[in-house]
């Protein structure tokens, strides 16, 4: 009998021969080669691409630029056609002129007449009823028939009074209502109701004299 070339030699006595496993065998290797063909993989949509935000912003910023032109463009327009309207001519025509109204004597004499009657019935015998303030204190009588004095003779002067009697009556109007204001006032000093009397004497005889009438 052949011995095993697995089996120990014996030495000796009798001893069992141990049995070993036979070999396994070795996992087959994979092959080489390409996978199996599967199911097709679906193709995937690129992402979505964000707005042109640099582009919107472009455009907004064209449209105001063009607006501002526009805008400077018309004004400028206006301010041209402005300034040749208002520009002063080479020859610039000449200032009318202007005639003063032609009176006739008697139109005349008839505006000095009514001056001169109103002014006489207005103020005769005023300068003896005292003066337009009495112990600190406005003297209404006197006050009252001054202006109303004033007021008659300034609506009774016409414009074809001759022109030395519509300065005296202007004068006397211009002072009498000066002087009737300040006697009312009653922070007035003394000095220029004074003053403004004195004026308003001055201006009465004035006129007094343009009209022929006595003092």
């Amino acid at each position: 009998m052949t011995a095993s070339p697995w089996a120990q030699p014996q030495t000796g006595g009798q001893q069992s021969t141990p049995v070993l496993p036979p070999p396994q065998a070795m996992p087959d290797r994979p092959q080489s080669g390409p996978p199996p063909a599967g199911p097709p993989i679906p193709p995937v949509a690129p992402p979505p691409r964000p707005p042109r935000r640099g582009f919107l912003w472009l455009l907004v910023g064209g449209a105001v630029v063009l607006l501002i032109a526009a805008i400077a463009a018309t004004a400028a327009i206006t301010y041209a056609v402005t300034r040749n309207t208002n520009a002063p001519s080479a020859n610039p025509p000449p200032a009318p002129t202007v005639q003063a109204p032609q009176f006739s004597a008697a139109e005349q004499n008839a505006a000095k007449d009514q001056v001169c009657h109103v002014f006489d019935v207005s103020t005769r015998g005023t300068i003896s009823e005292g003066s337009v303030r009495t112990n600190g204190q406005p003297n209404v009588p006197v006050v009252l028939r001054a202006m109303n004095s004033a007021v008659a003779v300034q609506n009774a002067l016409k414009p074809a009074a001759p022109p030395d009697v519509a300065a005296a009556a202007q004068r006397f109007v211009d002072v009498s209502l000066e002087l009737t204001t300040a006697a009312t006032g009653s922070t007035t000093p003394g000095e220029e109701l004074v003053r403004l009397n004195q004026a308003t004497n001055d201006a009465t005889y004035a006129l007094a004299d343009v009209c022929g009438l006595p003092h």
